[in-house]
């Protein structure tokens, strides 16, 4: 297993009060962000080469189509979670709009929330390619897809996540 950084592991919480009532009883999911140049190692430690490749080539994509055309960023940062699995969040963003009206969502979410969104929904398509070619996805990825959505139900904005992603 890789370190993903020299010093104790540093986890981040939520500040309980911003978080839903529904959420506030349930233990607290922590995350922590990895250095850039060990980005790549740690992405495909939690997905594997061939999905770790294939989502760093199609995510931007599929921002894109989310934020209905705005160009994405070619910078990411990749934030690791405490319960096992790893999300990519854009760099530099603070603020992003998912509007979509053939799937009637239009919602303005933090940076972090917009790159949970977005690596939940490329993670879905590449199982949804694997299905459509009859070969059943990677364990690993199932496991990150539940990791993910424990992480979704646990953030404070778990509603707009849900919207968008439903």
């Amino acid at each position: 297993m890789i370190e993903i950084s020299k010093q104790p592991a540093q986890w981040e919480y939520f500040d309980p009060a911003v978080l839903p009532a529904c959420t506030r009883r349930r233990k607290p999911i922590g995350r922590r962000w990895v250095s850039p140049q060990d980005m790549s190692t740690v992405l495909m430690e939690q997905v594997g080469v061939v999905v770790a490749s294939t989502l760093l080539r199609r995510i931007g994509a599929d921002l894109s189509w989310l934020a209905d055309g705005v160009e994405a960023p070619s910078l990411w940062r990749l934030s690791v979670l405490q319960i096992g699995g790893a999300y990519l969040v854009p760099s530099g963003v603070d603020r992003m709009r998912f509007c979509r009206g053939d799937r009637h969502f239009d919602e303005c979410l933090s940076g972090d929330a917009a790159g949970l969104c977005v690596t939940m929904l490329s993670l879905n398509r590449i199982a949804r390619e694997c299905a459509d070619k009859f070969q059943a996805p990677p364990a690993r990825l199932r496991k990150l897809e539940r990791a993910l959505a424990s992480f979704a139900a646990s953030h404070p904005e778990r509603r707009a996540i849900l919207s968008v992603l439903d």
